[in-house]
């Protein structure tokens, strides 16, 4: 069997689409999760279009610009509180329902 650099590629994005897919179905269970960690939902709003901004005071932003909504995230451990989950939640159910979520902007 021949591997080419496409191929490589496309058996690269399939891993890479199936763990945010699996990470989607984790984050979007019900009940909220309460175990869901800060470079999760990094990679998961990476996903989505959205821009992660760091700075001041431990804090990270997730920003997404064609809504113009920004959810500060806090930087205190490593596990994201349930109330941003939440918020989060809603940015993201709001991308989908605008057809906002292109899983092909996974980086390799």
């Amino acid at each position: 069997m021949l591997l080419t650099y496409s191929g490589i590629y496309d058996t690269i994005k399939e891993k890479l689409v199936s763990k945010i897919e699996k990470l989607k179905r984790k984050f979007f269970e019900k009940p909220v999760r309460n175990d869901m960690t800060i470079d999760e939902i990094i990679r998961l709003a990476k996903s989505y279009g959205c821009e992660i901004v760091t700075g001041g005071n431990h804090q990270v932003r997730i920003v997404h610009r064609e809504s113009g909504r920004v959810i500060p995230l806090p930087r205190h451990g490593s596990i994201v509180k349930e109330a941003y989950i939440v918020e989060l939640k809603e940015l993201f159910e709001e991308i989908e329902s605008c057809g906002g979520n292109d899983n092909d902007q996974v980086s390799v």
